[in-house]
């Protein structure tokens, strides 16, 4: 997922664990509430599909999220302090 917004793509993914804590829905992408509700994946997809303008904000605030909050730097600042 990182690696996705890293490029300035909006992502996808339901709202679960670690993930929900990566980014925000309908900023750097979208989260679906169940992982088998396959038509709400299907709509948020359709969504970012049918807005061109929209997909392109989302992309580049997932590139802002992904180089601010997760680049190297900032997660091995994250691991030594959690190995301390």
């Amino acid at each position: 997922v990182i690696e996705a917004m890293a490029t300035g793509l909006p992502v996808v993914c339901a709202a679960r664990g670690a993930m929900a804590e990566l980014y925000r829905d309908g900023v750097e992408g979208r989260f679906v509430q169940d992982p088998d509700d396959h038509a709400a994946l299907a709509a948020a997809l359709e969504g970012l599909a049918g807005d061109p303008a929209g997909r392109a904000a989302m992309g580049e605030a997932a590139r802002r999220e992904a180089v601010s909050s997760h680049s190297l730097p900032e997660v091995t600042d994250l691991l030594l302090e959690t190995l301390k």
